[in-house]
């Protein structure tokens, strides 16, 4: 499959630019909704696709070269699934005043993207480990790990 992907990589670099640069401009003319449908969350889902399949090409170039870590994210990626919406969310509440502050549009979005990211994964691994602590062999009932 991935080298099927790979027959497209330029394009996908096309697609993850163009997407990136057309959201920064729905955000900044503060366009969203045609019809019924949100454009950004639209583009949203093309940028997110362009750049998982140049990731996973990125990570099959590098092959026995991988890092170390990435190995220990792999293992835990269906906790982390399980779990990481629970702290976007969380975030996402606590963070609402600052990130639709008009004065700070877009670059609060830029801004807590990565910090949604970075929160999520860490209280997701940190979630399973402690229900590792505690539970043992068990605690794949709760976090599927």
């Amino acid at each position: 499959l991935l080298d099927r992907i790979a027959a497209y990589r330029n394009p996908l670099i096309a697609s993850a630019v163009l997407s990136s640069a057309l959201l920064v401009e729905l955000q900044l003319a503060q366009v969203n909704r045609f019809g019924g449908y949100s454009l950004q969350e639209s583009i949203y889902y093309v940028q997110k696709l362009s750049l998982a399949a140049l990731v996973l090409l990125w990570l099959r170039s590098l092959e026995a070269r991988q890092p170390r870590w990435l190995t220990y994210f792999a293992n835990e990626a269906f906790s982390i699934y399980f779990l990481h919406i629970f702290f976007i969310l969380l975030l996402a509440d606590l963070c609402w005043a600052f990130v639709h502050d008009p004065r700070f549009l877009p670059w609060s979005v830029y801004v807590s993207a990565p910090m949604y990211f970075a929160f999520a994964l860490g209280m997701s691994l940190l979630v399973v480990r402690l229900m590792r602590l505690l539970l043992g062999r068990h605690s794949r009932l709760l976090v599927g790990s």
